[in-house]
């Protein structure tokens, strides 16, 4: 049977493996683009001749994913803060 100083010493443990795991995923969120980004987009896709009309649909597509992916991903921040938040403490 695992003593308490056993089971304090695994949660805090834990709770160094989850703060690391939150810093990975926030600074992942920071490298996403600015707003610059998807500015110079626009300047280049008004460019003549820019891309023929395969090229269009994958361009489309891609953009589509970008919005599912991120929308998933707010939805799964909400999701991990709402969990979070009904775990009761002791």
């Amino acid at each position: 049977m695992a003593s308490l100083k056993q089971v304090t010493s695994q949660a805090s443990i834990n709770q160094l493996r989850f703060e690391e795991k939150l810093d990975e995923a926030k600074h992942a969120v920071c490298r996403l683009p600015s707003e610059s980004y998807y500015e110079e987009l626009l300047s280049v896709i008004h460019r003549p001749g820019w891309t023929s009309g395969a090229e269009r649909i994958y361009f489309a597509a891609m953009i589509d994913l970008i919005v599912v992916y991120t929308e998933n991903l707010m939805d799964l921040h909400q999701q991990l803060m709402a969990a979070s938040r009904a775990v009761q403490t002791n």
